[in-house]
């Protein structure tokens, strides 16, 4: 994590663009909560979230597959990265992310 302006403005785009979804109602981790530029650039400095590409190496994806939405919400006091991405078979699939370890965190989808 040596590069924290690139990172924090790929992140600032990204979750600029899912914000007004998130205070609508739309984040599917139950209970979570949208949280602000500050806290994210907080929370990337103090290394207690790994950065979007991190999260995204994580997920086995193929060259053909787009990321449709990501955001990071607080949940319960985690940091929680909720991923969707477009499969080129045309299925969107689902990510919960844990922040800070990079774990799955799928047991905190709304079903």
């Amino acid at each position: 994590m040596k590069n924290y302006p690139g990172q924090l403005i790929t992140l600032i785009t990204v979750f600029s663009i899912t914000a007004s979804m998130i205070n609508s109602g739309y984040a599917q981790v139950i209970g979570s909560n949208s949280i602000s530029r500050e806290e994210i650039t907080e929370n990337l400095k103090s290394g207690n979230v790994l950065s979007y590409q991190e999260i995204l190496d994580k997920i086995p994806r193929d060259k053909e597959d787009r990321i449709i939405e990501a955001e990071l919400v607080s949940f319960d006091g985690l940091l929680i990265y909720h991923l969707e991405i477009l499969k080129a078979n045309g299925i969107v699939e689902v990510h919960l992310i844990d922040g800070k370890t990079g774990q799955d965190a799928s047991h905190l989808r709304e079903e």
